[in-house]
Order: structure tokens, then sequence, then C-alpha cells
């Protein structure tokens, strides 16, 4: 590669070791956009990051900016308490989604003050909430379309860094393979998390099953949209070199992690796209059960890390 080679997002090399032509499927909105493979750390890096990203992230289509309820049913928000708060309660999250089960994992106080990055609408904050977070709580998102939640706390449609305060957790749900600058943004954040503060990071990782088998049809791949994918030895070097402990770290994959994947096999879009409309019972079947399997044996496509300040 020629010195103009951008620096990989994760651990800086400027080596490549392959390259890949990925198109964007997920609204079937066309072009194609290259990958690197960096030869530092393995990481996926998006080469040429396109001017008008926003396009991308259509308000009416885009998964976290449509307009949905932030309520819980009574049971589910007592569930959601008991994980968060009661004695004992975060051995249930192993029943829950990832993004619960990764808060209920740091031990959450009903005092906590929390920053939810890359949170759309602000739904998983409005959820926390009802369960009885007391603390302030914010969603930092450039793309969102509201300057407040439903639930009323503040939306700051700008980046991290404009962010002022102490707080006790810091979270990226699917949200910092979107940045450019990763390493600022855990930065900002660090700087923001008081001194027994934690950080929750999730994030596709190409060190699975899912890009060793479906490459540029892998779904979470999701050009142009994920800007970089690292490795689990590179989001792990990455956190260290910010200044962070890795406390924790483990797969939280969902089956449509291998679904999706075979909708773009067939050259057909993810969003808005029912998969019993394509796959049998018993193809479903089988994409929850290899997904548990591949989270288990840590092949999934997903990793979540807790991380505190070293």
């Amino acid at each position: 590669m020629t010195e103009e080679q951008p620096p990989c997002r994760v651990c800086g090399s400027t080596e490549v070791s392959a390259s890949y032509s990925a198109t964007e499927r997920m609204f079937a909105l066309g072009g194609v956009f290259t990958y690197d493979e960096c030869a530092g750390c393995a990481s996926l890096n998006l080469r040429d990051v396109p001017e008008d990203l926003g396009r991308y992230y259509p308000p009416d289509k885009y998964y976290s900016y449509k307009s949905t309820t932030s309520s819980l049913s009574s049971i589910r928000g007592l569930a959601l308490r008991a994980m968060l708060f009661w004695p004992h309660g975060r051995f249930l999250a192993t029943l829950a989604p990832g993004r619960y089960r990764a808060v209920a994992r740091v031990g959450l106080r009903p005092s906590c003050r929390v920053v939810d990055v890359g949170g759309g609408y602000g739904a998983l904050v409005d959820q926390l909430r009802i369960a009885g977070l007391a603390g302030e709580s914010i969603v930092v998102d450039p793309f969102a379309p509201a300057d407040r939640t439903a639930g009323g706390s503040a939306i700051v449609r700008d980046d991290l860094d404009c962010v002022r305060g102490s707080f006790d957790l810091v979270m990226f749900h699917h949200s910092l393979e979107h940045h450019a600058e990763p390493r600022r943004a855990l930065e900002a954040a660090r700087e923001l998390l008081c001194r027994r503060g934690a950080i929750v990071v999730r994030v596709p990782t190409v060190s699975s099953v899912c890009w060793r088998r479906y490459g540029v049809r892998w779904v979470e791949l999701d050009a142009p949209r994920h800007l970089f994918v690292p490795s689990e030895a590179g989001m792990t070097r990455l956190l260290e070199a910010v200044g962070f402990t890795v406390e924790s770290s483990w797969r939280d994959g969902e089956s449509f992690q291998l679904w999706g994947s075979e909708l773009y096999r067939r050259d057909l879009p993810y969003a808005q796209t029912d998969p019993r409309r394509h796959f049998s019972k018993a193809e479903l079947g089988w994409f929850e059960r290899e997904t548990r399997r591949l989270n288990r044996s840590g092949e999934s496509g997903r990793l979540a890390l807790i991380a505190r300040k070293a």
C-alpha cells in the first residue's frame, strides 16, 4: 500500500493484509465500499467514508430512529428492575436481550448517572428509568431526530465531547463502530466517568464464525455505516491504550446474524424483512440454536465488554 493508506482505527497500523469490496445491503441503497484488513490487529476499516453519511441513516427506516414506544409491560419492567437493582438479580440477566444483560452485569445503583452513546430515540434509557434508575440519563446521537426522549431525558445531537459532568456508566451498544475516531470517543467517555465508573462496549467482531462463513455478505459488516469492525484482540488493545482495564467480556450474538446474512446471500435487504417469509420454522430454529452455540463457544459475531478506568 502507499503512504496515503489511512491508519487502522483500532490499532493505528498502516499495513494492510487484504481488502474487500462490500455493498450497502440493509436498505438496498447500492454503492461499493472498500474495507481493508489491518495486518496489525486483523480489524476491518472502511477506506473512504462517504461525505454524506447521513443518507445511510434514513430516519423513517433506520431501526434506532424509528418512533417506537419506550414503555415496558409490568412483568418486563419488574424483571428489569430485579436484574438491575435487586440482590442477586443480575443472575436473571442471562435470559435477557444483550443490552439489558450488559447493563445488569455492571452493577448499577438507582442513583447512577448514565450516558447512552448512539441511543437514537432513547428507548433504552427510558426503560432503565421505568425500572428505577433515578440518576441523570443522557443520550448522545448526532443523527437523532429529537432533543428529548419520550421519557424526558436529554438528547445531545452532537459528539460525546460536548457532554459535561461525571457519570457512573457510559454505554456504546453497537454505536462505537459508527465512529470515525473510536479512540477519541473512548477518551471522551473516560473523561466523563467517575472514579469507579464503567464503560459498556458492544460491537460486531471479525473474530467470529460469521465473518469467516459469510465474508462481505455478513449482515453485521453493514457497509458503509460500520466504519470499522474490530477483532477481539484489537478491541481489547484499544481499550487498554485509552486507559481502561477490561473487567469481563463475552459473546451476545442474536439469530439475525445468521438469517440476515442468509438474506444477503439471496440478494435480499435486511431492513423491514420478515424472516418467516423466507425461512421455515426448522431453519429459524436452527439459527437460534446455532447462535446459542456460537455464543457459548466464543465464536459469535457480537462481542460485549465491560471495562473500568485503569
